[in-house]
């Protein structure tokens, strides 16, 4: 149009007024000199995460650029396009390890691209990058995804404009992550712009923390802008109407069969083998896959919480989550179906997370006390990390416990629900193979009383595991028998009464809290359990005259109870709006506490037969009377699955699988005998298994199994190991491979077996990679060769690991 105004004519006027073939092709050149410029930032921010703490560590950063009037781009590593790295300047990465070694879900793409041979040497020659990798001690592979990426980058002619950084979860991510943000600004500022950065710092008075000067200049982390603005409704209200923001969740509901006790009513702890129904799901699984498991937190403790907040009157007021107006961030993801706040803490967040420094300095300007206000100032400063780490950290303070410490705080509900992480779900190994058991999963997992370590001044028992726990109590009760070691209780059958409701309901209450006397020293408040359930439509055939549409659209966080015949029937959080089902027996009071919609499509059906619809997604409600008959679990499958039966039957198999570690292998076992089965004429490879813990008499998991696996070949040896038998040959896994080691050496370096470790990484995992260099130092080969040999195996996949901290 310019060209035009001054006399000349543009490329769309000469080709409107021309003559052309239609099969005429036209090619345009040019100069990416003189192409539009790209969306204007100065740096590359890029994150991988797993649990969503390196994600909130990456949004932190990109927030802080605006205050130090910096403009970055914020993306995870698998959103970045292949070729657009060699066109950036200067790229800082966030970065955790999941496993052991593994890459996040949202970077295993970026690793992937990165391990390409074909890349040039020289290719990131004009690349300025820094990394931040987060990851645990505890593990063998100590930030191993981080480290490869920083290495891999300087290989491809990168250079650092600032050094990188390794967090290490075990002593406490902030002691690393805190220095390195401070120190970002100014190398950053010098690159792009030549000018340094200032770090904040506070004059106050400090008493009340051994060993803190009565007077400090401290280094405070800035203060979170806020993010969330909480509005409540009016009570007896409905909902506003919002966009309704489909789940990204992929968990889909599995009926709870029965369990088993797999340990002696004495053992030191208490180990169950649980049978999930999957046959309802889309879901598919192989032998030596994990399950993920979704659980609420504990009523309890939300109840706690909720009073610390002075929320008890509002827990249950239907709410929306806005961003604070000028806000240039979105709500949490995992708050986008929340309606209420009870719902919000019962079902989207940890309420059991450390809070960070920064949340510590948020306190503080929400107290009334002076002297709470310099304790948390300080405790949230570079100078009191000594502090931080003994009084917050080995004691495992979460939020509770900081509201209780200072009971002058008042803390908006918004800023509380921005220090919350979300709450993860938990992984376990499943113990059974699709070639014996095609619909059906079971998995073991120890109850565990007190999940925290013994530096802490509280216990907390496991909170996936008790929970798991609690389901099958119910179908103990329901069937009105006492619980025996090996000896499985099903589900009972339906009663006709109940056999009429067409609602499905998954039972989440929880057993009372253990008050221990370390509970009852520091005044930790202990009370009943309140049941809560999760509702789940059931799956029905869709006629094919369309549905009706609802009179008006369903907010988020609406619980829908769907009929056989009739359309939705909709219930407010706070009231019933309609009456529900005559064809449902549930009653309508706990409609109250409804805090998350179905995923449900108001479409009408374009379908001309009848079609089995998708599973329905999980409509959670609180406070409902249990059904020990029909109690659905959310689950999905694990993503990154390592842990696969070789594919060739001939290769050797080591299995070392210490308590419930040995849940993939008895999978493993079931798949090996299958193809036994169907391949009579092939002569298998050997299967050894080393499997420990506590008692012979009383811990012995899978006993029957494995003795029949050994009588029909299917394994050829099981060497056992229990640390509380004083008669036992080997007190650990690894000093049964110290026993046999000439055999492993044949049967991995001579005949090019597979070797497998499932359990604890802490301790157990570290042994047995340092058993295995004795070994090969005993079979001849220098520190120095046993050490190459092994890390050949674990490069070319002969070598497997599935830890947990």
């Amino acid at each position: 149009q310019e060209g035009e105004k001054k006399g000349e004519r543009s490329l769309t006027t000469v080709l409107s007024n021309s003559n052309f073939p239609p099969s005429f092709s036209f090619f345009f050149f040019f100069d990416s000199n003189k192409m539009p410029p790209k969306e204007d930032w100065q740096f590359l921010l890029l994150y991988g995460s797993q649990t969503g703490q390196a994600h909130a560590i990456a949004e932190d950063i990109h927030h802080d650029s605006g205050i130090e009037r910096l403009k970055g781009k914020l993306m995870c590593l698998d959103q970045l396009k292949e070729d657009s790295l060699v066109r950036e300047k200067v790229v800082i990465i966030i970065c955790s390890t999941t496993g052991d070694g593994d890459p996040p879900d949202n970077a295993a793409k970026f690793v992937r691209f990165l391990r390409k041979k074909s890349l040039a040497n020289d290719i990131l020659k004009n690349l300025k990058f820094t990394v931040l990798g987060l990851g645990n001690t505890n593990y063998t592979n100590f930030c191993s995804t981080a480290k490869y990426i920083n290495s891999r980058l300087l290989e491809l002619g990168a250079h650092h404009f600032y050094e990188p950084a390794w967090a290490d979860d075990a002593v406490g991510l902030d002691l690393v992550v805190e220095p390195w943000r401070e120190g970002l600004w100014a190398r950053l500022k010098e690159v792009l712009l030549g000018l340094p950065s200032t770090q904040p710092v506070l004059h106050v008075p400090i008493f009340g923390v051994d060993g803190a000067p009565d007077m400090a200049s401290l280094n405070v982390p800035p203060l979170p802008e806020p993010l969330i603005d909480c509005v409540l409704q009016q009570p007896g209200k409905p909902l506003p109407s919002v966009k309704d923001i489909p789940s990204k969740s992929s968990f889909q509901m599995a009926r709870l069969c029965g369990y088993r006790c797999l340990t002696a009513p004495d053992a030191v702890r208490r180990t169950l083998q649980v049978e999930l129904d999957i046959s309802g799901t889309n879901l598919t699984f192989e032998a030596g896959d994990a399950i993920c498991i979704s659980c609420p937190n504990n009523p309890d403790e939300v109840d706690e919480l909720l009073e610390l907040l002075g929320a008890v009157e509002v827990a249950d007021t239907p709410m929306v989550l806005r961003p604070v107006a000028g806000s240039k961030r979105n709500i949490p993801d995992h708050l986008t179906h929340a309606t209420t706040l009870r719902g919000a803490l019962t079902l989207y967040c940890d309420i059991r997370c450390l809070p960070e420094k920064k949340w510590l300095r948020l306190l503080a300007e929400y107290t009334t006390s002076e002297e709470e206000k310099q304790r948390l100032l300080y405790l949230s400063s570079r100078q009191g990390n000594e502090a931080f780490t003994k009084e917050v950290r080995q004691n495992c303070l979460n939020l509770t416990d900081l509201l209780r410490l200072n009971p002058a705080v008042r803390l908006p509900f918004g800023r509380a629900l921005e220090i919350f992480s979300p709450l993860v779900s938990r992984f376990y190994s499943i113990c059974t193979s699709p070639l014996a058991m095609p619909t059906k999963v079971q998995i073991a997992h120890n109850i565990i009383p007190n999940g925290l370590p013994e530096t802490a001044m509280k216990e907390l028992p496991g909170l996936c595991t008790n929970w798991m726990d609690s389901l099958c109590n119910l179908i103990r009760q329901a069937n009105n028998v006492v619980e025996q070691r090996n000896v499985w209780v099903r589900v009972p059958p339906q009663p006709a009464a109940a056999l009429a409701s067409s609602v499905a309901a998954v039972n989440l209450a929880f057993p009372a809290r253990p008050q221990s006397p370390r509970a009852r020293a520091h005044g930790w408040r202990v009370g009943p359990a309140a049941p809560a359930v999760v509702e789940v439509p059931k799956p029905r055939v869709v006629k094919p005259a369309p549905r009706p549409a609802p009179a008006a659209p369903v907010p988020v966080g609406i619980t829908i109870t769907i009929d056989n015949e009739e359309p939705s029937t909709v219930f407010t959080p706070s009231e019933s709006r309609a009456q529900p089902s005559p064809a449902s027996s549930r009653p309508a009071t706990g409609a109250g506490r409804s805090v998350r919609a179905a995923d449900s499509d108001d479409e009408p059906a374009a379908t001309t037969s009848p079609v089995e619809e998708e599973p329905p997604k999980p409509v959670y409600r609180l406070n409902m009377p249990p059904d020990p008959y029909n109690i659905l679990i959310p689950v999905q499958r694990r993503q990154v699955n390592i842990f696969r039966v070789p594919s060739e039957p001939t290769v050797p198999v080591i299995m070392v699988g210490p308590g419930t570690g040995v849940s993939p292998f008895i999978g493993f076992l079931q798949h090996r005998r299958a193809m036994r089965a169907a391949l009579p004429a092939v002569k298998f490879g050997e299967m050894w298994l080393f499997f420990g813990n506590r008692s012979n008499d009383k811990d012995y998991l899978f006993e029957h199994e494995l003795q029949e696996y050994m009588r029909d070949g299917t394994l050829t040896k099981v060497h056992t190991a229990f640390s509380r038998d004083v008669d036992s040959r080997a007190r650990y896994v690894q000093d049964c491979m110290r026993l046999h080691g000439p055999e492993l050496v044949r049967l991995m370096r001579d005949q090019r077996g597979v070797f497998f470790m499932c359990g604890n990484a802490t301790q157990m995992a570290v042994s047995v990679d340092n058993t295995w260099l004795e070994i090969l130092q005993e079979a001849g080969m220098t520190a120095e060769e046993a050490f190459a040999l092994k890390q050949k195996w674990y490069e070319t996949k002969r070598y497997y690991k599935d830890v947990w901290g």
